[in-house]
């Protein structure tokens, strides 16, 4: 019998060992297969499974401050560095039924302003993993 499904309610979103969960809508770590060509005259439409690219998507909403620190601050000052992220289900203890993601990437820069009268600003920060993932799940 498989496990019940999971509900995103609490998760953890980190970059930089900063947590973005409040500021956040929606969060993805996505996998992208790559495939080799291994065609020859007896497999004429050979393909076969290569490399795999991780990507993570955050939506969150931007924010400036300087006591509560807002999302554009904290982003702004690390673009195009290298850090490290975590992403995990809930904010509970790590465990199998709720592992943690470990990963870098290089920020991208965001935008400074990008929103219409009365809305907020939600921003994606879209970034390809450097290497691969590390699932911990104790």
């Amino acid at each position: 019998m498989l496990a019940d499904p999971v509900v995103l309610e609490s998760p953890v979103i980190t970059i930089d060992s900063i947590d973005y969960v409040c500021a956040a809508r929606s969060v993805r770590l996505i996998p992208s297969d790559m495939k080799a060509d291994v065609k020859t005259f007896c497999n004429p439409g050979g393909e076969r499974p290569s490399s795999t690219t991780w990507t993570l998507d955050v939506e969150l909403l931007l924010s400036f401050g300087a006591v509560n620190t807002g999302t554009w601050n904290t982003l702004n000052a690390i673009r195009k560095l290298r850090k490290t992220c975590t992403v995990k289900y809930d904010d509970a203890a790590t465990t199998v039924s709720n592992p943690l993601a470990t990963f870098d990437i290089y920020v991208p820069t965001i935008p400074f302003v990008d929103g219409k009268i009365g809305d907020s600003m939600p921003v994606t920060i879209t970034a390809i993993v450097i290497g691969e993932p590390v699932f911990t799940t104790a």
